[in-house]
């Protein structure tokens, strides 16, 4: 990508993402180096070519390279808000989730395959997603849940669904061998089949 097709000002100009902020430039750029390379193989350089920035930009926005792998993954765009009435049990609270998640992951599909070919599952870039989905879903509950949450358990039920949600996507998403939707709701359900919200 050509820096040249860029405006070093507040903003980029640029045919294939439009108007975006210098942080979502860098994200979207190590995002896609990420589909062609290993984590091990980006340097700042590359990234400062692929966004047409330069290094004093970076810094004024990341702290390096893996500061800005912790932030990138909000170039995907995920709503993490669940708005339902009722108070649900943990593991339809999930299910709703899970799959509002899944949809909203679909069209970012091929480019986390792709990522996933290049930087292992278990590797800094897939614990990182995970942990970005984890802290999303994580901060959705404890909104769900509000002040209803009363018990010292309370924390690590929450912690067990925000997990066992984000695993359930990377599975979906960022695998080797990627599960399918309707597998990957079965073994939520399942994995969270005897957990309750303690509201005493």
């Amino acid at each position: 990508m050509n820096g040249s097709n860029f405006r070093k000002n507040g903003n980029t100009s640029n045919r294939k993402w439009g108007n975006i902020t210098p942080t979502q430039c860098f994200s979207r750029g190590l995002l896609e180096l990420l589909e062609t390379h290993n984590l091990k193989e980006i340097t700042l350089s590359r990234v400062s070519d692929a966004c047409g920035y330069g290094r004093a930009t970076f810094y004024r926005y990341f702290d390096d390279l893996y500061d800005l792998l912790s932030k990138c993954w909000s170039s995907l765009g995920l709503d993490f808000r669940v708005n339902v009435k009722e108070l649900l049990e943990p593991a339809q609270w999930a299910l709703t989730m899970f799959d509002r998640l899944f949809m909203q992951l679909e069209s970012s599909s091929r480019s986390l395959a792709a990522i996933a070919r290049r930087n292992p599952p278990t590797g800094r870039v897939g614990c990182s997603l995970n942990c970005y989905l984890e802290q999303g879903v994580l901060a959705s509950e404890q909104r769900f849940l509000g002040a209803a949450k009363r018990s010292s358990q309370a924390g690590v039920v929450s912690l067990h669904v925000a997990r066992t949600i984000a695993m359930m996507l990377t599975c979906c998403f960022y695998s080797d061998e990627p599960l399918l939707r309707k597998e990957a709701e079965h073994d939520l359900l399942y994995l969270l089949r005897t957990v309750t919200w303690d509201m005493r």
